[in-house]
């Protein structure tokens, strides 16, 4: 009975899957720029295209405005175009000046029969993260996989440190798994431009389908 049990415990923490990561600069400007892609995917050119308009107002109305409006007017429109260009840069800088933030923090993911756990061997603990129902998303560009946690944790996982399973069949192992929706969201722009493409499409066959159908319920 002892030696079941035991047998049981060690399947549960079969690892499957095993990444790992360093909270290093570059994970987290990828952190960010997925972030941005995903919330906030046209601010860097919102802020961009209101800097130079402003810049534009300014010299255009230069006879009509005070020296002191278009020196304000020139300055907020250079500080709109330099936050749109950097603003991934400024976000990075503050998240290594979050005392809560550990910059440089070696997390080992292991994805078990039954749930994610991380490893710390800096610290050497090892915690339940979660379990595979506590996932609510997975997106996936070229890099990087991004797992949705219900407490609004976001996992990234780079596909080049998979040191354990084939980062390639991940994607069917955690949809398996979870049970969540996949969506890709390539950072290339090429990517980019096709992945628009292809729901412009969808979209165009899923109205023609709709406007058949309501064709045949007139009849």
């Amino acid at each position: 009975m002892e030696n079941a049990n035991k047998e049981l415990q060690e399947d549960r923490r079969k690892n499957h899957y095993v990444v790992e990561t360093k909270r290093d600069t570059k994970l987290m400007l990828t952190f960010i720029e997925f972030k941005n892609r995903v919330e906030h995917p046209a601010a860097t050119v919102y802020m961009i295209a209101m800097g130079v308009m402003l810049i534009g107002l300014m010299y255009k109305q230069a006879d009509s405005i005070a020296m002191v409006g278009k020196v304000i007017g020139y300055i907020f429109g250079a500080v709109l175009i330099l936050m749109g260009l950097f603003r991934k840069y400024i976000s990075v800088y503050m998240m290594k000046n979050n005392p809560e933030v550990h910059v440089n923090e070696e997390i080992t993911y292991l994805f078990g029969n039954t749930g994610i756990r991380a490893d710390k061997p800096q610290e050497g603990t090892e915690e339940h993260l979660a379990n595979y129902k506590e996932v609510y998303c997975v997106w996936e560009d070229e890099a990087d996989f991004y797992l949705g946690m219900n407490n609004d944790d976001l996992i990234v996982l780079q596909k080049a440190n998979f040191t354990t399973g084939e980062a390639s069949l991940f994607k069917d192992f955690i949809l398996e798994k979870s049970g969540v929706k996949y969506i890709w969201k390539p950072a290339k722009f090429v990517n980019v431009c096709k992945n628009a493409v292809l729901k412009a499409k969808i979209r165009a066959t899923q109205m023609q389908m709709a406007a058949d159908q309501d064709g045949k319920e007139e009849k």
